[in-house]
């Protein structure tokens, strides 16, 4: 890790961070270059996984489901 000059991490609420999979997201040794939402499955309801429609306000299916962040980090 040491030698690593970026690195790409996904932080979702459903999963606990651990010795191996730290969470490098919040780490200060690194800055988020890019960062996009990523979602949750496992904390996500079922129904609100099972459809997509993007010309509906936000809100309305979305209130089931819940993101995490998928990021691009370079060292500081």
């Amino acid at each position: 890790m040491e030698q690593c000059n970026y690195l790409v991490s996904l932080n979702l609420p459903s999963q606990p961070h651990t010795d191996i999979e730290q969470d490098y997201i919040h780490d200060s040794s690194f800055e988020k270059e890019y960062c996009t939402t990523f979602l949750d499955g496992a904390s996500s309801k079922w129904w609100a996984r099972l459809v997509w429609i993007p010309w509906l306000p936000q809100g309305l299916l979305d209130r089931g489901r819940v993101y995490g962040e998928y990021c691009l980090l370079k060292r500081k």
